[in-house]
């Protein structure tokens, strides 16, 4: 065997051990910086531990809220695609809130953002309820709607769409 074989031969073998630990320190780095790109943005739909199913399409976290006029409060609640296509964006409203004495309030509202929800299950939506400044003391009951919404923001009642209520108790 001649000397320059052996010699091709082990610059080659170096070659290829530091190209291994460069490709093993560059798919390092990549993998953390998608680690830290996930650990940064969160999920569009919460982590829910309650869900809704045919019997209770429409089902939110809790029975009652308590907010202060001017503040807000997050509110979890589970949608089940029973009605509605795949590729379609359902999101929430409230259709009316009324006070113990029956009178409408127009000062409370709600924000989510529109999900597609695969068919017949359930998906978390994160609610924003916000109170205006306006809103007297007492309780509230306001009903949630789910279905698709029109150009106005309001869910479409031609289409299907599921209802529930919540008790607001503005304090």
């Amino acid at each position: 065997m001649r000397r320059g074989s052996i010699d091709i031969g082990i610059n080659f073998t170096i070659i290829i051990i530091i190209g291994l630990v460069i490709l093993g320190l560059a798919l390092m780095f990549v993998l953390d910086v998608f680690k830290f790109a996930h650990e940064k943005v969160p999920d569009s739909a919460p982590e829910i531990i309650f869900h809704a199913s045919p019997d209770n399409m429409l089902y939110p976290e809790g029975k009652e809220l308590k907010i202060k006029p001017g503040d807000s409060t997050e509110l979890l609640v589970s949608v089940y695609n029973y009605e509605w296509s795949e590729e379609d964006d359902v999101s929430l409203a409230f259709d009316a809130c009324r006070s113990e004495d029956g009178i409408p309030e127009e000062g409370l509202s709600l924000a989510s953002i529109a999900q597609k929800i695969t068919w017949q299950r359930d998906k978390g939506y994160l609610a924003i309820v916000k109170v205006a400044d306006s809103v007297m003391p007492g309780i509230y009951v306001c009903t949630i709607q789910a279905g698709l919404l029109d150009s106005t923001g309001f869910v479409m009642t031609s289409m299907p769409y599921h209802t529930r209520q919540v008790s607001i108790n503005v304090i």
